[in-house]
């Protein structure tokens, strides 16, 4: 594999982005609008996962992905997220601030679940409204899976093995932290849920057909098949901020 700048000299880092793609139409009235996927300068690694072709669980996707990437810096984004502009200088700039501090962070996103397991803490935008939370960054129990950053020469990895579409990025974030590193919500705004896959923009939640589906048994059902993996393989070491979380904080957003 060629060797990949970690800077530009405008101090933006390049990135690969991995993102499973099961609907085409909501890709590109979304992530394929962001302005930092215009200019060539990051890769993309857009997965195939029309009737999980691919994969039938996040983890296995994201490692087999990771394993094509070019750049340390590899970020994992759902395909249903725009990245706003400047959106890469921004994210460069915060990860500067952040390895003022700590240089060996583990995982890094824009939203999640603050130490004390309670709130939502991070800067980005979904069908709720746009919310920032100050300081940032800032650590935090696990993240939000609207995108995951991660240094691939160092890992943490996502479990292979872990089930269905949920709970990847708690995991990777529990993975991360048992090797004593720590996962931070950082100043790097992103907007979830932008448009629908018709291209109408989602002002409100019952908006997103996504959003509603999540209130049907049969989501709930799969949602609980992959919580209850998480937690069964975490059980001796599962933070018991993150054991108390209701289903409702996991599934909002």
């Amino acid at each position: 594999m060629a060797t990949v700048p970690t800077e530009t000299g405008d101090g933006v880092r390049p990135f690969s982005l991995v993102v499973a793609v099961n609907d085409p139409d909501e890709m590109r009235e979304n992530l394929m609008r962001s302005p930092c996927l215009q200019h060539g300068r990051h890769e993309l690694i857009a997965v195939d996962n029309v009737g999980n072709r691919a994969s039938a669980n996040m983890g296995a996707l994201y490692v087999a992905a990771a394993a094509r990437a070019a750049h340390d810096l590899v970020l994992f984004a759902h395909q249903d997220l725009l990245f706003p502009e400047d959106f890469d200088g921004r994210l460069a700039a915060a990860l500067t601030d952040l390895e003022r501090d700590d240089p060996d962070w583990g995982v890094v996103g824009s939203a999640g679940v603050d130490l004390e397991g309670g709130a939502y803490v991070g800067h980005w935008c979904d069908p709720g409204g746009k919310r920032r939370t100050d300081p940032l960054p800032q650590r935090v129990q696990v993240l939000d899976e609207l995108w995951l950053g991660v240094r691939r020469s160092r890992g943490p990895t996502f479990d292979a093995d872990l089930p269905g579409f949920h709970c990847y990025g708690a995991d990777v974030c529990l993975a991360a932290r048992s090797a004593g590193r720590h996962c931070y919500a950082l100043d790097a705004f992103c907007w979830h849920k932008h448009r629908d896959p018709a291209g109408a923009v989602i002002t409100a939640r019952d908006q997103s057909p996504k959003i509603v589906q999540r209130d049907s048994a049969a989501f709930r059902a799969e949602f609980a098949l992959c919580r209850d993996a998480l937690f069964a393989k975490w059980r001796a070491r599962m933070p018991a901020a993150i054991a108390a979380l209701e289903d409702s904080i996991w599934l909002q957003g």
